[in-house]
C-alpha cells in the first residue's frame, strides 16, 4: 500500500488533502456524507474575536457557473467557537484542524491566537491576513510589509503553535498589446468587477489604486478554471488562462513567450482580449517584498519555523 503521510512542519498527516476554510464550515454538513476523517485535516471556518453577521442579504444567487457569493466572514465568535463548535467536532473528527483567523487589527489576531494556544484540538493557526486594517486606512493587512510583520511578531508572543500566514495576492506586472497600460487595467477591471475569484481582487486593488475608470459589465459569466466573459460598451470582452484565451483568438508568438515567461516566474498571467483583439497581460502573485528576506531572518531568530505554500505556478 502507498504511504500518503506527509510531514507538515512537524504535523504528521494521513495525507496532504486539506479542505480549505471557506469551503468546509466545521466539517459538521459533510460528515453526515462520509468519514471526513480520511482527510488529512481542514482549515475551519474563518473565526473573527466578536460574532459577526456578514454581509447584508442577499449575498448568494444561483447563475449558469454554479453560484456567486459574498458572505462577509459571517461567524459566531472565537468564544463560541471554543465552547461549542470544537467541543462538538470531536464527535466526528478526531483529527487536529487547522484554525482560519480572521482579524482587523493586529491587536485581533493576537487575542484569537492567545484563546487558541491552549487548544488541543488545534495544530496550526492560519492567519487571514486579506482582511482591511481598520487602523490603516481599510488596506488589506497582507499588502503592507510593515503591518503584517509586526502582526507575526505579536502573535508569535502569546502561541507556541505553527503559524501559516495566508499572504494577499499582488499584480506584479501589466503588458499591454495596443493600448495603455491604465487602458488595459481598466479594461480588466469592468470585465472582472463581478468575479469573485481571489486573484481578481488584486487586479481590482490595483485599479482602484490608479484611479481608473470602471465600466458597467453585461451578460456576465464566469467559466470555472477558464476566465471570464462580459459585454461592455457593446464589445464582447474576455479574460482568463492563456489556453482559454487562445481557444478564442489567435495569439502572436510574442504574447505567448510573454505569459509563459511570466508562469516560469511563478506568477499567474491572466490575458485579455476585446472582440477579436488581444488587449494584454495583467500577472498576478504573492509578490515578494523588499524586506521579506529580513522579515524572514528575524522570525528565525526568534525560533519561528518559516515555511511558505503557494498556489502559484512552481518553478
Amino acid at each position: 500500500m502507498v504511504d500518503t503521510k506527509v510531514n507538515l512542519c512537524g504535523w504528521v498527516l494521513d495525507n496532504p488533502v486539506i479542505a480549505t476554510s471557506g469551503t468546509f464550515g466545521y466539517g459538521k454538513e459533510f460528515s453526515k456524507f462520509y468519514d471526513i476523517n480520511m482527510l488529512g485535516t481542514f482549515s475551519f471556518k474563518g473565526t473573527t474575536v466578536e460574532p459577526r453577521f456578514g454581509n447584508p442579504l442577499p449575498r448568494i444567487a444561483d447563475c449558469d457557473s454554479g453560484m456567486l457569493l459574498s458572505i462577509g466572514l459571517q461567524n459566531n465568535g472565537i468564544d463560541h467557537v471554543i465552547a461549542h463548535e470544537l467541543p462538538e467536532m470531536k464527535q466526528y473528527f478526531h483529527k487536529k484542524v487547522i484554525a482560519n483567523c480572521a482579524g482587523f487589527c493586529v491587536n485581533d489576531y493576537v487575542t484569537l491566537a492567545k484563546k487558541l494556544d491552549d487548544q488541543e484540538q488545534v495544530g496550526i493557526i492560519e492567519l487571514n491576513v486579506s482582511c482591511p486594517n481598520v487602523g490603516a486606512g481599510g488596506t488589506a493587512i497582507g499588502t503592507d510589509c510593515v503591518n503584517l510583520e509586526k502582526t507575526v511578531k505579536e502573535v508569535k508572543k502569546v502561541t507556541s503553535k505553527t503559524v501559516f500566514v495566508k499572504l494577499t495576492p499582488a499584480v506584479t506586472d501589466i503588458i499591454p498589446f495596443g493600448c495603455t497600460e491604465n487602458e488595459l487595467l481598466s479594461l480588466a477591471c469592468s470585465l472582472e468587477e463581478k468575479s469573485e475569484h481571489p486573484l481578481v481582487k488584486a487586479v481590482m486593488e490595483k485599479g482602484r489604486a490608479d484611479g481608473v475608470t470602471f465600466a458597467a459589465a453585461e451578460n456576465f459569466a464566469a467559466l470555472p478554471g477558464n476566465g471570464v466573459k462580459a459585454t461592455v460598451k457593446g464589445a464582447a470582452l474576455t479574460g482568463g488562462s492563456l489556453k482559454f484565451v487562445s481557444d478564442k483568438i489567435k495569439l502572436s508568438n510574442e504574447a505567448i513567450s510573454a505569459a509563459n515567461r511570466l508562469s516560469e516566474e511563478g506568477k499567474t498571467p491572466l490575458l485579455f482580449c476585446e472582440n477579436d483583439a488581444f488587449k494584454g497581460i495583467i500577472a498576478v502573485a504573492d509578490e515578494i517584498k523588499p524586506d521579506s528576506a529580513e522579515a524572514i531572518k528575524e522570525l528565525k531568530d526568534m525560533g519561528v519555523r518559516v515555511v511558505m505554500i503557494t498556489g502559484d505556478n512552481e518553478r
